[in-house]
């Protein structure tokens, strides 16, 4: 087993040291809302808040290993007997696992891109808002684990433009809630 882990590390490494370096800033907007049990009568909607993040790349010839440290909002509009409320949530992702597969094209500096990452959300601070008044609420839930896939394309070597679908594991906000976090995030890469 040792030898085994020491082989991948070494192929790891090699990899690593053949691949271009990258640093960016992600900026994009979040459509965020939740699934799962929903009580009957509701309607759930999306919410759109902002997202921005620090992106670190390893980019290889086609394949590329990346992780992004950011700030997003997630929530989720009910609407429930004519009256409608909203949920919005602060959080900090850090995606620690994102692989990306780059295909060649015909098209120089135009190359579409596969994507998939693996990452944890704390939630920081939450309010709920209503027709009577916004109060902050207490999140029993503050972490979550969540998984996206997503496609896009890379322009030259700086910019890149993705859609991604993602949804979290972990019941949101209360520990019993049967809710659970989903998002379509656009967002464009600057990479230095």
């Amino acid at each position: 087993m040792k030898k085994l882990l020491l082989i991948v590390a070494c192929i790891t490494m090699g990899y690593a040291l053949s691949a271009q370096i990258q640093h960016g800033i992600k900026v994009g907007v979040n459509f965020a809302k939740v699934g799962g049990d929903i009580p009957e009568g509701s309607e759930i909607s999306n919410i759109t808040g902002p997202a921005i993040f620090y992106v670190f790349k390893t980019q290889g010839d086609k394949f590329a290993y990346f992780f992004d440290l950011g700030y997003t909002q997630s929530g989720f509009k009910e609407k429930f007997n004519g009256v409608e409320s909203s949920v919005k949530i602060h959080n900090m992702d850090f995606n620690v696992v994102g692989l990306q597969y780059s295909f060649m094209s015909d098209w120089s500096k135009i190359r579409p891109v596969l994507q998939t990452t693996l990452g944890v959300r704390g939630s920081l601070t939450g309010k709920l808002t209503t027709p009577d008044g916004s109060e902050s609420i207490d999140l029993d839930r503050q972490f979550d684990v969540i998984w996206s896939l997503g496609g896009g394309i890379t322009l030259t070597k700086h910019a890149q433009f993705m859609i991604n679908y993602g949804g979290g594991f972990v019941d949101a906000f209360t520990e019993d809630s049967g809710l659970k976090n989903r998002q379509i995030q656009l967002s464009a890469t600057y990479f230095f």
